[in-house]
């Protein structure tokens, strides 16, 4: 059976399949189903797994919650446990498409996935501040962004770590992304 880590997942658990054991992972405990496999611990502090033990790892909205020095750590600690036809994919705010928007005047368009308040707001910069540092988040402990990628940054940094990556399409194999940050995301599939 495959292993896979869901990584920084918060709420949104992955059910294990089959042939998929999935292994949800976040530093807050959260409500488990019964049948979903969690394991509350602090990634920045290592993966409690063996060297290439693990055949996928996905973390969404999640790398952009580490700061620099955290996020090479994490991601270096991530290619340890990696098979070496294993694959990680990730998802992260796409800083080049939120400064676009901005720059066009419709951060609107982010309405619908924000609280109310977003649309009683009128100062575009405003807007952006809200999604860039989760200053909606109705959470006094909210760890917020600490960092903000583009896709070439992104590369840069799992280059660094030993990891090739390449952008993809927003679905990523076996794992529905239900992230409701779809409209400004950079998709990520790297390997060793």
């Amino acid at each position: 059976m495959k292993i896979a880590l869901n990584l920084g997942s918060g709420p949104r658990l992955i059910k294990s399949t089959s042939d998929v054991r999935w292994v949800n992972i976040d530093q807050d405990r959260v409500e488990v189903p019964e049948a979903v496999e969690f394991l509350q611990t602090d990634v920045r502090n290592g993966l409690p797994f063996e060297d290439e033990d693990v055949d996928a790892v996905y973390c969404s909205h999640f790398l952009d919650h580490l700061n620099y020095y955290e996020a090479i750590a994490f991601l270096k600690e991530v290619r340890r446990v990696l098979k070496r036809d294993g694959v990680v994919w990730i998802a992260v705010e796409d800083l080049d498409g939120l400064i676009k928007t901005y720059h066009q005047g419709e951060m609107d368009k982010f309405a619908h996935q924000q609280p109310a308040i977003f649309s009683q707001v009128k100062s575009e910069a405003l807007k952006l501040g809200m999604i860039l540092f989760g200053a909606l988040v109705k959470r006094r402990d909210y760890r917020g962004h600490k960092m903000i990628y583009n896709l070439q940054g992104l590369l840069e940094t799992l280059e660094l770590c030993g990891l090739k990556g390449e952008r993809t399409n927003s679905t990523f194999t076996g794992v529905e992304e239900a992230w409701p940050g779809k409209g400004h995301s950079i998709y990520v599939e790297a390997k060793k």
